[in-house]
């Protein structure tokens, strides 16, 4: 069991703002909703997206980044959140309502949850088939493993589940694909899944 230091999602009126700053620079995540727009206000390490925060992203499908030049949010991010993810980011705002610090800390035990490893789609990179030739373990890139999709190779999921899990526990952990390697525990996609459970 980890636990994990996660940023907290607030909402805030734009007359809010500088609430909005002092929560982001506490490492929160902030919605700013104005009449026209709304945005995103992002902490930023050192002109760095924190991997949690660029992972939040990652969920919702928006890039473009704005480091704020100058003013009081000056060196936070900010992005534009398009209408349609609105609600999905109020979602997360309604679920970390109950938090009174701009970072909360979560005993997550992965292998009591193993969401993650479920109704998912793991994309295979070179170097993860090349690791499982070199473990002698090439026929996790036969088609009882891996199927082709959208023009990648893929994990193959079998009842919902990856090929691979075993009950809550992944059969080839030690050769896992990168990107089973590199999904924070406590990222949005992670909360999104044990919400499921």
């Amino acid at each position: 069991m980890d636990d994990v230091l996660r940023p907290v999602w607030r909402t805030y009126d734009p007359r809010f703002e500088a609430n909005a700053i002092a929560h982001v620079r506490a490492g929160g995540h902030a919605v700013l909703r104005g009449a026209a727009r709304w945005w995103l206000l992002l902490p930023s390490d050192e002109g760095m997206i924190p991997e949690l925060t660029a992972w939040a992203m990652l969920d919702l499908g928006v890039g473009g980044f704005d480091e704020v030049e100058s003013g009081p949010a000056a060196g936070l991010l900010r992005v534009k959140l398009p209408k349609r993810l609105r609600e999905h980011v109020m979602d997360w705002c309604e679920r970390d309502g109950g938090h009174a610090t701009s970072l909360v800390s979560e005993a997550l035990d992965c292998r009591a949850c193993a969401m993650c490893c479920r109704k998912n789609r793991v994309q295979l990179e070179p170097e993860d088939e090349t690791r499982w030739a070199d473990e002698g373990r090439a026929e996790l890139s036969g088609e009882a493993y891996v199927r082709e999709s959208r023009g990648r190779r893929v994990l193959r999921v079998l009842r919902g589940d990856c090929v691979h899990l075993r009950g809550n526990d992944c059969g080839i952990y030690a050769l896992r694909p990168d990107n089973c390697r590199a999904f924070p525990a406590g990222s949005e996609g992670c909360l999104s899944a044990r919400a499921e459970r």
